[in-house]
């Protein structure tokens, strides 16, 4: 688990089995086939990190926070996705597997 700041307020951001899950049930999308960051995809996965400790956030409540992130720290959503893809990778039980695969992908175009 780790800790970003929004705004002004702290927010834990922990990547589980289940919600990884919740996140590919919600878009329809492996998580092993997400290649670039997309507005949704910074969305769906900043939401999957605080559906955790937080199960009633919505999506467009995490989309709101991803603006917030954006003004506040005047950064792009792709800075915001890269800060989340280094925390998913940390919590270890699956950040082999989707380096892996983002590496065939890339071989492969």
């Amino acid at each position: 688990m780790k800790t970003i700041t929004i705004g002004d307020k702290d927010y834990n951001i922990e990547y589980t089995f289940n919600s990884m899950c919740e996140m590919e049930e919600k878009t329809s999308k492996s998580i092993t086939t997400f290649e670039t960051m997309s507005f949704s995809t910074v969305r769906a996965f900043l939401w999957a990190g605080l559906l955790e400790l937080n199960h009633s956030i919505s999506l467009t409540q995490a989309g709101k926070l991803v603006e917030t992130w954006c003004k506040a720290s005047n950064k792009s959503y792709m800075d915001l996705g890269g800060e989340l893809i280094e925390i998913a990778t940390q919590s270890g039980f699956f950040g082999e597997a989707l380096m892996k695969s983002n590496q065939t992908t890339a071989a492969q175009a």
